[in-house]
């Protein structure tokens, strides 16, 4: 029939993509299901091709057919655009051992697959091994579908009010289970970040019966996992005509070949009525209660015109915001090192790229967004998803890159740090004194031999240059000995900056360093008069984003410029090196107090490249072009205070190529661990020459008393009013009930609302309640529940509130009454040191032996300038990864002044191993989370950042690109042509060697296996030439560690020495957790420490 036939739309323009379709893919089941040959597939493909994206083999039934017909079949499909899926049947393979599922993976390669599909059900593995197939699959150069199942007993199922993923069942009533659904969503995001390409949902037992229609449960898997990322099984025509009703033409499906015709023409039907102007899609933020059972059931003897009311009632129930998908979405092309130093020449390789695909030299100017031209080579155009998928196979491209895109991640910070080691302190002599006895141990020890004789000589020469370096220590800070870091450049990568704040104030200043390249643009609100010695470069980059949103960034919205719209670019500016700024007025310091960036006269130069959309939003096209310019302009430290979300992990997905060639022009990268907390593998920007930062608290308590009768409970607020005195208290879970709470404090459990969310601060005050207590798990995370300052909003822990509670609703004879006292600050040893649950934990799912997050900072409700509003214009308090992130940069900077030769993995290093595992008190760090614990390294790296020790670490572990290609090679499939592309050299190729000798400060085997183990690292000494270094082994629970050499000689003509670690699992003869050690070289003054994480894995053991 239709060979030709094309549906189109009202507007001609608004006809449906062409394939390789991102989104409204239709999937077409073939054999198991139904019977079709060769010459049925001939038929589909050429009356209907143009409607079908995918074929898959159902199930099984590509084993059980001739690979003859399957190549054929195969072959057909490709010559009609359309890509051919496996069915579910990897699982089987794994019963013939695990080398087993890398043969399949070939065999499906061989044989023509574009998509290996796995049922996550079936497998019945951890989700660690079930990340590992992901990635198999992918390194075999196919697509990724998991596929996961929603399942539960029909006749418990739950009413529609029930929270979503809260399906308790009190008895079941067969073997059916009932699934969570937050953690399957979660077990699909991870394979995302692992690199899947398309999440399968068999949501049959949610939308097979009409009665047992689950809406909520869809709209939360597309909310989380977005609608071009996931594909839902419509088992029959009815299913496929509720989702495009609920969702638009853009939903992907998997159907059976006789539904083609019908889908497609409702897809077309529904693109109609939107280019109409009467509808829009539903987003799964906004999507209404679900329909009604009869809403889903068949009415006979319904008319065309009733059932044409019928469809716009429903849609309009449903409809909220359109899903906006570009017409011409922005790519991130990468192309490797650049090969000409001039811009323009590096421009017009760009252009003649695009011209290849394009067609003319005007469509490739037209397309092009951006051309990084300056520290690598690559641009960001604008392309249909048919154009972009044939520059994605372009011979030059190294990576090529959807625009993705990624989100934005004080006074008491610097006394707290430098607590670990005041050079004047009776605590830092006694140290010294026991740290030189240790030295002498080597005179004592010897031989009477001559070998002996000579170590007692170097020892007693080392014994003396340790005390006159003891004696500077004792007398030079690391601040005064950088002079504040004068002469530094500091790059931000934010949301702007505001400049006239007296933390950017240049009083003081040294002229701006000659090799500064960089400026400051004029535009909106913002000329180079705002600029100054210490702000001595801001520029803007939006057109990434603006290219994929539907309304683009304007100066109604936000300021086109450098200016600050969001804050957040200000926060973390003076954090890192905002000037001294004294009689400080802030609710929680004593009056008169002095606030400072870590580098207080350090430059600032802003790159903006984040916006002030849905609390800060950037796009990688911008944030690379960001890089490209910081690179170009002359900055020393970049603080980048942005992290991707799930699938940004994946190394290629967010900032790390250009954070690669950064560091290798001899800036250190530093970017935050991420605000995902506190699961396992929730840390982000895990490329391991990026420094990443996790999140602590201070020393610094807000306390705010409770009085309930003749008792007490201490909380946490910011509320500075008057007491609210003995007030009736109100608990309810229900947020409809606030406007009861008149006059009244409310009270409610984390978590225990009909929606499992925090009810907003401003319902309770809308409602006339006059105070908040919020129980919750992690008192140390106050940034979910954001407050008015003239509010008491007061944050009680779980324990003390159940306890209030229970004094209240039980033990009180008369109605509850609480009073509210303004806060208090209490600061000191009394207060714990702890990791948020918000803070990223390692292990990096990607790449699990590279130890991540790298150190921790202080980051929670830390007080910084505040840009200027209406309503505030306060200092205000932040929190999270974000704001650590810039305390660790302002540190690198002065290490960079302090010691100007040093490279960024050297200075890595002398932050790493200097980093306590205590707070400054010597009290041990909690990790908050689920239950609480104490750290490790998973939580905050190998510790507390202890900037006095990092100026002096006495050995580094110093990386080089050899090193960073390693990664690449092992972890990411890079291959010679890749490396030598991003390398700039054709003769440089994949080392060969394991990603475990990579010379990171840090030792870290997820699979130790029972061989032995060995691992290489190489130290370069940077304290006293003649040193003896031995070490100090603190091995992982029962494993069997060992180290080779004993001791490291260091003198004039040796200053970088090997060694090597052995690992075998001892006892453990199956799968264990990650045990945490450590292993330390000492010369008596200096203790060199680097963590050590071991897990046993070989689950081939019972094979």
């Amino acid at each position: 029939m239709a060979a030709n036939y094309r549906w189109k739309s009202f507007d001609e323009n608004e006809d449906r993509p062409e394939k390789p379709r991102r989104y409204g893919v239709t999937e077409m089941r073939g054999p198991r299901y139904s019977v079709l040959s060769q010459n049925v597939l001939q038929e589909i493909f050429e009356s209907m091709g143009q409607f079908v994206d995918g074929l898959k083999f159902s199930g099984g039934s590509n084993s059980l057919i001739p690979k003859s017909f399957i190549k054929q079949a195969i072959e057909m499909a490709h010559e009609h655009n359309v890509y051919v899926s496996t069915g579910d049947w990897a699982e089987h393979t794994l019963r013939s051992g695990p080398s087993a599922f890398k043969e399949y993976v070939e065999e499906c390669k061989q044989l023509g697959f574009d998509t290996i599909e796995l049922n996550a059900n079936s497998l019945e593995v951890p989700e660690e091994t079930l990340l590992r197939y992901v990635r198999l699959i992918k390194n075999g150069g196919l697509r990724a579908k998991p596929m996961f199942a929603v399942k539960f007993n029909k006749s418990d199922i739950p009413g529609r009010n029930r929270a979503f993923g809260s399906y308790v069942v009190p008895e079941p009533r067969s073997s059916e289970f009932v699934e969570d659904i937050d953690l399957l969503i979660r077990k699909a995001e991870r394979c995302l970040e692992a690199g899947a390409d398309t999440i399968m949902i068999d949501a049959d037992d949610v939308c097979k019966y009409a009665d047992s229609l689950r809406a909520d449960i869809i709209a939360k898997v597309v909310g989380r996992l977005g609608i071009e990322k996931t594909m839902f099984e419509a088992s029959d025509a009815k299913l496929a005509e509720w989702f495009i009703k609920r969702y638009g033409p853009n939903v992907n499906l998997y159907v059976d070949h006789s539904q083609i015709m019908d889908l497609e023409c409702l897809r077309g039907r529904y693109l109609v009525l939107i280019t109409n102007g009467k509808l829009g899609f539903a987003t799964a933020s906004s999507i209404a209660e679900a329909p009604e059972a009869s809403e889903m059931a068949e009415a006979p003897g319904v008319s065309p015109e009733e059932e044409e009311a019928e469809y716009n009632r429903m849609l309009g129930s449903v409809v909220a915001v359109p899903v906006f998908v570009p017409e011409f979405p922005v790519y991130v092309v990468y192309l490797g090192e650049k090969k000409q130093e001039d811009a323009k020449s590096v421009d017009k390789t760009h252009l003649e790229i695009l011209k290849s695909v394009l067609g003319s030299q005007e469509a490739a100017k037209k397309s092009l967004v951006y051309s990084y031209h300056h520290g690598f080579s690559g641009f960001a155009a604008k392309l249909t998803p048919a154009q972009a998928e044939i520059l994605r196979n372009h011979p030059q491209v190294v990576t090529f890159l959807e625009n993705k895109k990624l989100t934005l991640q004080a006074t008491r910070t610097w006394d707290y740090l430098s607590l670990f080691s005041t050079p004047t302190s009776s605590q830092g002599r006694i140290l010294l004194d026991e740290n030189v006895n240790n030295v002498s141990l080597l005179k004592k020890e010897s031989k009477k031999d001559k070998k002996e004789r000579k170590e007692r000589k170097r020892a007693k020469k080392a014994e003396k240059a340790l005390r006159k370096e003891a004696e500077k220590w004792q007398t030079q800070s690391l601040l005064n000995e950088a002079n504040m870091g004068s002469g530094v450049i500091l790059g931000v990568i934010d949301s702007g900056i505001w400049s006239e704040l007296s933390a950017f104030d240049d009083n003081g200043y040294v002229a701006i360093p000659k090799k500064w390249k960089g400026e400051c643009v004029s535009a909106d609100q913002f000329s180079p008069a705002d600029c100054n010695r210490k702000i001595i470069g801001a520029k803007y980059f939006v057109d990434g984003l603006n290219g994929d949103l539907e309304y683009s960034v304007n100066s109604t919205k936000e300021y086109l410029s450098p200016r600050d719209h969001n804050g957040h670019g200000t926060e973390v500016s003076s954090m890192a090196a905002g000037s001294v700024v004294s009689k400080v007025k802030l609710p929680d310091v004593a009056p008169g107090s002095t606030m400072r960036g870590g580098a207080p006269k350090a430059h600032i130069a802003m790159y903006k490249a984040c916006w002030d959309i849905n609390k800060g939003m950037c796009s990688v096209a911008d944030v690379w072009k960001a890089f490209d310019e910081a690179i170009h302009d002359g900055v020393d430290v970049l603080s980048v205070s942005i992290g991707g979300a799930f699938d940004d992990v994946y190394l290629d997905a967010d900032m790390a190529i250009p954070a690669l060639h950064a560091v290798n022009s001899g800036i250190t990268v530093v970017a935050p661990a991420g605000n995902y907390g506190s699961r396992s593998g929730t840390v982000v920007n895990v490329a391991p020459w990026i420094l990443t930062v996790a999140a602590t608290t201070l020393d610094r308590s807000l306390v705010t008393v409770l009085t309930h009768g003749n008792r007490t409970y201490l909380g946490e607020s910011v509320y500075a009013g008057p007491e609210i005195d003995f007030t009736d208290i109100f608990y309810t879970k229900e947020e409809a009930n606030f406007t009861n709470a008149k006059g009244k404090v409310v009270m409610f459990f984390e978590g225990n609302t009909d929606n499992g969310k925090s009810p907003e601060p401003k319902l309770v005050i809308e409602g006339g309640a006059v105070g908040l207590i919020y129980a919750r798990r992690t008192p140390s995370d106050r940034r979910e529940v954001p407050c008015p300052v003239n509010f008491p909003c007061v944050f009680l822990n779980f324990d003390d509130a159940n306890e209030l509670y229970t004094d209240m609703m039980y033990k009180s004879s008369s109605p509850p009454k609480i009073k509210i006292s303004s806060y208090k600050t209490i600061v000191g040893e009394t207060v714990v040191t702890r990791v948020p649950a918000s803070s990223g934990r390692g292990p990096s799912s990607f790449s699990p032996a590279i130890l991540k997050p790298d150190i921790a900072a202080p980051g929670m409700t830390l007080l910084t300038p505040r840009i200027p509003t209406d309503e505030d214009t306060r200092e205000f308090e932040y929190s999270g990864t974000s704001v650590a992130t810039p305390v660790i940069a302002g540190i690198v900077a002065l290490l960079k002044t302090a010691h100007p030769t040093w490279s960024p993995a050297a200075i890595k290093s002398a932050i790493v191993t200097t980093a306590m595992k205590t707070d400054p008190y010597g009290g041990r760090i909690i990790a908050d989370g689920g239950n609480n614990k104490l750290a490790d390294a998973f939580d905050l790296g190998a510790g507390l950042v202890n900037m006095e020790k990092a100026k002096n670490p006495g050995l580094v572990y110093d990386m080089d690109m050899n090193d960073y290609i390693n990664y690449l090679c092992s972890q990411s499939s890079y291959t010679d042509k890749k490396v030598s592309a991003l390398a700039g050299n054709v003769n440089t190729k994949c080392p060969g060697s394991s990603v475990l000798d990579i010379n990171l400060p840090s030792i870290t085997i997820p699979n130790v296996k029972r061989n032995t183990i060995k691992v290489t690292r190489t130290v370069t000494n940077v304290g006293p030439v003649n040193s003896v270094y031995t070490p100090v082994l603190e091995a992982p629970h029962r494993f069997n560690v060992t180290v080779s050499p004993q001791n490291l000689v260091f003198n004039n003509a040796t200053n970088k020495l090997a060694f090597t670690v052995s690992v075998s699992s001892g006892p453990y003869k199956t799968n264990t957790a990650f045990y945490f050690g450590s292993l330390t070289w000492t010369d008596g003054l200096h203790n060199v420490t680097i963590p050590v994480s071991l897990r046993t894995r070989f689950g081939d053991y019972f094979l």
